[in-house]
């Protein structure tokens, strides 16, 4: 199991213009076969943690960063409103 999170601010004004394609992206990765999680931090509302979960090898999932037009979008929008996005990748041990 491959686990992909990324870690990411978003300003209460701008939440809802980004979460339209948060939604479109969630879906595609979900018919792409990926489970996808978002949390919202209990302390900072403007703080998200999205997860990725599939056994898929990691060259797919960064296929469908750059080609399908959903999740692209998403990641777009996200770089024009949030300052610090954190990206890391793990593989389950256990």
């Amino acid at each position: 199991m491959k686990l992909v999170s990324i870690l990411f601010d978003i300003e209460k004004d701008k939440q809802a213009w980004v979460f339209s394609d948060l939604k479109k992206m969630l879906e595609s990765l979900e018919k792409a076969g990926y489970r996808v999680s978002l949390y919202r931090d209990n302390v900072d509302a403007n703080r998200f943690l999205l997860h990725y979960f599939s056994e898929k090898p990691e060259e797919e999932l960064v296929d469908l960063l750059q080609n399908d037009p959903g999740v692209k979008s998403f990641f777009e929008k996200l770089k024009e409103v949030s300052e610090q996005v954190e990206v890391s990748s793990h593989e389950k041990i256990f």
